[in-house]
């Protein structure tokens, strides 16, 4: 019986180069979901996203299988990341508890395991493209939608000061 996907959470003590790529050496990508904890500490949060961001890239690692979540206080992240700053506001979906499966569930799940290997070889450039044109236009319309948040918010003040 093929487990179900479970959150493994990697905490992330360091903001070295090295230490990361060497903590993202051991984890076997595509299996599960992965939520990075950066530790408190660490200062440089949008430096340890941009490695994080550069190893996946690098070793063509393809996220759209199991996601990989990043549980930080960053909030001007704009990269290919899921920022969250709490783990309540993680998908339920990789949130239950593993149980036996019964016949018709077995099969579903084999199923589900054939198609995430026919996934799992697809190469991150084949559809990276049309991937990086979508998002390039929500990006942009998140930045649109944050500079009229900010004007917004600048006529409200000048209003209020008059």
């Amino acid at each position: 019986c093929l487990s179900l996907p479970i959150y493994k959470r990697i905490k992330i003590n360091s903001a070295q180069q090295k230490h990361i790529q060497s903590q993202l050496d051991l984890l076997d990508f595509g299996q599960k979901p992965f939520i990075f904890e950066i530790a408190e500490h660490i200062s440089e949060s949008h430096e340890v996203l941009m490695y994080i961001e550069d190893y996946l890239f690098e070793h063509d690692i393809n996220t759209h299988i199991y996601p990989i979540f990043v549980l930080s206080q960053v909030s001007d992240y704009l990269g290919p990341l899921n920022i969250i700053k709490d783990t309540q506001k993680l998908p339920m979906y990789y949130k239950h508890k593993t149980k036996q499966l019964n016949a018709k569930e077995n099969s579903r799940n084999k199923m589900v395991e054939l198609k995430q290997t026919q996934l799992a070889s697809i190469r991150r450039s084949d559809f990276a493209p049309t991937l990086y044109n979508y998002s390039k236009n929500h990006k942009e319309i998140l930045i649109s939608q944050r500079k009229n948040h900010y004007f917004e918010s600048l006529i409200a003040r000048i209003k209020k000061d008059e």
